[in-house]
């Protein structure tokens, strides 16, 4: 695998490309965890299909905005090993939680989080299939 983990602390992520995602990591491989930290992404998204993150992933106390399609997380095919914590403080605006098809490997926790967007649908957590 490649990268060993990728870490984010008291940081704020201002752009966006074109489709308005501020982060866009495709086929992403990480061997260990996943951690964003006060981390704020306001004018985009985070694009992370077919990613592999084979430890813990946490998105706590960060807040994501939205893509134009209105997808502030968007995790579809993603193959997470441990643990996903959305909690203590996360937050997403103008969009939906997009894991379907994901694979998670422990408990999917979404505890102290605001999930103030929703997708065309009204959908605002999408986890279907989630294996």
């Amino acid at each position: 695998m490649g990268i060993l983990e990728v870490s984010a602390r008291d940081s704020q992520l201002c752009g966006a490309n074109a489709r308005g995602f501020a982060v866009e990591a495709v086929s992403l491989r990480v061997a260990g965890s996943a951690v964003f930290e006060h981390v704020s992404f306001p004018n985009g998204g985070v694009r992370l299909l077919q990613a592999e993150i084979g430890g813990t992933s946490v998105l706590a106390n960060t807040s994501l905005g939205a893509s134009i399609d209105r997808i502030c997380l968007h995790g579809t095919g993603m193959k997470l090993g441990g643990n996903v914590l959305l909690w203590n403080g996360f937050r997403t605006t103008g969009g939906v939680v997009w894991l379907g098809g994901a694979s998670v490997g422990g408990d999917l926790l979404v505890q102290q989080a605001e999930l103030a967007g929703t997708n065309l649908e009204g959908t605002t957590l999408s986890l279907g299939p989630v294996v």
